[in-house]
C-alpha cells in the first residue's frame, strides 16, 4: 500500500536509517513516488545532526557527507525543506544554550542546505535544541530567516503551550516586517 492508493497529495518523508540515505534509495523513493507532493525530509536525527553542532572537524566533514546525501534525496523528490532537530539535549553538563555558537553552526548547514535548494527548517522537540520558547528567537540573531515548524504535541511535552511558540514566530514575522516597511 502507498499513499498514493489514499488519494494523499502532500507528505513528509522520514529516512530513518543509514541504507535509506543513499542514492539508491532516494532513485527507489523517486520511482514510486507517483504524484505526490513532497513537502519536506526528516530524518532520524541522532544519526549525524548533533556531529553538524559539534567541535571536532572529522565527525563534523562526515555529518555534512551524510547531510549532503539527505539533501540530495529532498531535492530529487523535489522536497523544499529539511527538518531539523540538533543536537539532542542528552548530557548534563553541556551549554545547549550557546546561542552564538549554535546560531553560527546553524547558518553554516542553513546556506549548506540552500546549496540544494532546500531550506533549513528547526522543529521544536523536547529533548532537542528548540525545546523552549525564546530559542528560536536567539538563534534567529546569528542566523536570519531560519525557517522553523511547530510541533504540538512537542510544545505540550517541553511544558510550553503551543499557543506562546505561535506567538513568539508571529513575533519575529511582525518584526521583520516592520523592518521591511522601515527600509522601503
Amino acid at each position: 500500500i502507498t499513499l498514493n492508493e489514499f488519494d494523499a497529495k502532500v507528505c513528509e518523508i522520514f529516512l530513518g536509517t543509514y541504507q535509506e540515505y543513499t542514492p539508491e534509495f532516494a532513485k527507489l523513493l523517486k520511482e514510486r513516488q507517483g504524484g505526490l507532493k513532497v513537502h519536506s525530509i526528516h530524518t532520524l536525527n541522532t544519526h549525524f545532526e548533533p556531529q553538524l553542532f559539534g567541535a571536532n572537524p572529522r565527525a563534523i566533514d562526515d555529518a555534512y557527507k551524510i547531510f549532503g546525501s539527505c539533501l540530495e534525496t529532498a531535492k530529487l523528490l523535489g522536497a523544499n525543506y529539511y527538518t531539523l532537530h540538533g543536537i539532542a539535549r542528552f548530557k548534563r553538563n553541556v551549554l545547549y544554550n550557546d546561542y552564538e555558537r549554535i546560531g553560527k553552526q546553524m547558518l553554516t548547514a542553513k546556506e549548506f542546505a540552500k546549496n540544494y535548494g532546500v531550506e533549513l527548517c528547526l522543529e521544536n522537540v523536547e529533548w532537542a535544541y528548540y525545546n523552549h520558547v525564546g530559542f528560536y528567537t536567539e538563534i534567529l540573531k546569528y542566523c536570519n530567516d531560519l525557517k522553523t515548524c511547530l510541533d504540538v504535541k512537542q510544545a505540550r511535552i517541553s511544558g510550553d503551550s503551543y499557543k506562546d511558540y505561535i506567538k513568539e514566530k508571529t513575533l519575529i514575522l511582525a518584526g521583520n516586517a516592520k523592518r521591511l516597511l522601515q527600509l522601503g
